[in-house]
């Protein structure tokens, strides 16, 4: 409360001072009291009255047969008697019934002397448990948009397994552990005692052992996340992670309160106050014994998060053997492509080009698919972009291929001077490869005038970064762009492949 920090120097530059000056004394007053041999030099100085030495008698006078009694002594200060109590930490079991029952009273509200906050909350683990269920929900409805190939079950299996069985054995965990414990994990301030009750043990000190007390108040991008709470009893130093400014102002301000009742009383000699507020009534072993481990709350969790994978596996796997294929994109690689010197039935020769041209219908755009038109989409999640720039004559359907499985993770089409952004991009490492031509055609799902097919000579690498900045957590994530037209100063380089390699992706 006298910390300088608490005051802004410059808006409160009067109560600043003070504590500056009020935490000197503190200091040196605690300098004083904290080291036996000077708190025993101030209390002689402190409680020693000076008398006068008696007369001395005269040499001639006759002695009286009495002697002379002894100067005064001074009065010794009073002492503070407190009764042994000890501190360490013993399992709930083993308590006898009516420290049971206070522990219980206590954690409902019914005694009237304490001060409590809880140091785990519940509703965190009921909100990844339900989190974790929608995923799964989620998931299966996912598996029937379109048909895996021969690695999607794999990746499945781990998926679920690592973003949904992990967190949900822990919610379930800690929700059954909490709901069987008869104790919650709480902290405790009673007239006689800190107390720490986790799910089946106990933790207790007197408050009067208490030496020291610390706080750091806990920020994460401005927002208020906790406040830290360091004791120190003895030798013993335990920390405790209050949820609110209010509340350690709370805990302190009931130590501060039944510390001074504890003084008062035990310089007063009164023991009945004692043995009224003492929740053990000194039937705490003296032997440390430690609560029984959640055995059964591990094994009921283990076996829910089992079921979840298993059966979210299970009808993924049944709910995608009724979704569509993924559509091939032949490329029009079986119809007539235009080839130097040939001559095929249904075509007419031009003679300028010396090429052979297929006799086409009429060129309908409305069959043409739109800008922006995804065959497949494997990407789930991630921060990266890729802007495709398409400001050539031609069509191209644009394939994101994984450089680990040689496979398309994203196909989609861009139509002639037009742009699509691709999104959701993971950090891995990708290459590009596109296919050019007009008059698409949806029976065979490829170009009926193929122009052919590139793919770009380097890799593209996304990569996510997190980074401090201030008081703040700032993300880096790649975002490119390409364009499948020759550009001025352009450093991208593309290389023609054949059409069944784009087919293989």
């Amino acid at each position: 409360m006298l910390h300088p920090d608490r005051f802004d120097p410059d808006k409160q530059r009067t109560e600043w001072e003070l504590a500056n000056e009020m935490i000197k004394e503190l200091n040196l007053a605690y300098a004083v009291l904290r080291d036996p041999a000077n708190r025993s030099a101030y209390d002689r100085t402190t409680f020693v009255t000076t008398t006068s030495p008696p007369p001395k008698a005269a040499a001639q006078s006759p002695p009286t047969g009495r002697t002379n009694s002894p100067p005064p002594q001074p009065a010794s200060p009073p002492r503070a008697h407190f009764p042994p109590l000890a501190s360490g930490s013993v399992a709930f079991a083993v308590l006898p019934n009516h420290a049971k029952q206070r522990l219980r009273s206590r954690y409902q509200g019914s005694v009237p002397q304490q001060f409590k906050t809880p140091l785990a909350r519940v509703s965190l683990a009921w909100i990844v448990a339900v989190g974790c269920l929608a995923g799964c929900i989620l998931w299966i409805v996912s598996a029937g948009q379109e048909r895996w190939q021969n690695s999607d079950p794999v990746e499945t299996l781990t998926f679920i397994g690592a973003l949904a069985g992990v967190p949900f054995f822990l919610s379930v965990f800690h929700i059954v552990r909490w709901r069987s414990s008869p104790l919650k994990r709480m902290l405790y301030i009673t007239p006689l005692y800190v107390v720490e009750t986790r799910y089946h043990s106990v933790r207790y000190w007197p408050v009067w052992s208490l030496t020291n007390i610390s706080a750091t108040h806990r920020y994460y991008n401005q927002a208020y996340t906790g406040t830290d709470v360091v004791m120190t009893f003895g030798k013993d130093v335990h920390s405790f992670r209050v949820r609110g400014q209010i509340l350690y102002q709370q805990l302190v301000d009931a130590l501060r309160v039944f510390t001074d009742k504890c003084f008062s009383a035990a310089f007063q000699n009164d023991y009945q106050y004692f043995r009224n507020e003492d929740d053990f009534q000194g039937a705490v072993p003296s032997t440390r014994q430690q609560g029984r481990t959640s055995w059964g709350s591990a094994l009921f969790a283990f076996v829910a998060a089992g079921v979840l994978v298993l059966s979210t596996t299970g009808m993924s796997f049944w709910v995608n053997q009724y979704a569509p294929k993924a559509k091939p994109i032949s490329l029009g690689t079986n119809n007539s492509l235009r080839r130097p010197g040939q001559t095929n039935r249904n075509t007419n020769f031009d003679p300028s080009t010396a090429v052979a041209v297929p006799s086409l219908s009429p060129y309908d755009r409305s069959t043409d698919p739109p800008n922006g038109y995804v065959f497949r989409n494997q990407l789930r999640t991630g921060h990266g972009t890729l802007k495709i720039i398409n400001g050539t004559s031609y069509h191209a359907v644009a394939k994101l291929v994984s450089t680990v499985t040689n496979k398309s993770v994203f196909t989609v089409f861009v139509s002639a001077g037009d742009q699509y952004t691709i999104r959701n991009i993971p950090n891995a490492t990708f290459k590009l490869a596109f296919a050019s031509g007009r008059r698409w055609n949806v029976l065979t799902d490829g170009f009926d005038e193929f122009a052919g097919v590139s793919i770009f000579r380097n890799s593209m690498t996304f990569d996510t970064t997190t980074a401090v900045e201030g008081d703040q957590e700032v993300t880096y994530y790649h975002t490119m762009e390409v364009t499948l037209q020759p550009v001025a100063g352009g450093n991208a380089r593309t290389d023609r492949v054949e059409p069944n390699v784009f087919e293989q992706f």
